[in-house]
């Protein structure tokens, strides 16, 4: 799970615009 995290971190790191989303959608899939 953790590595995971750390792959869409640096997709986020290079989209910024996609955090929110991604991010939300991480909390609210569990």
């Amino acid at each position: 799970i953790f590595y995971s995290i750390g792959q869409e971190e640096q997709k986020i790191s290079k989209d910024p615009a996609a955090q929110a989303s991604d991010l939300l959608k991480k909390v609210f899939a569990k």
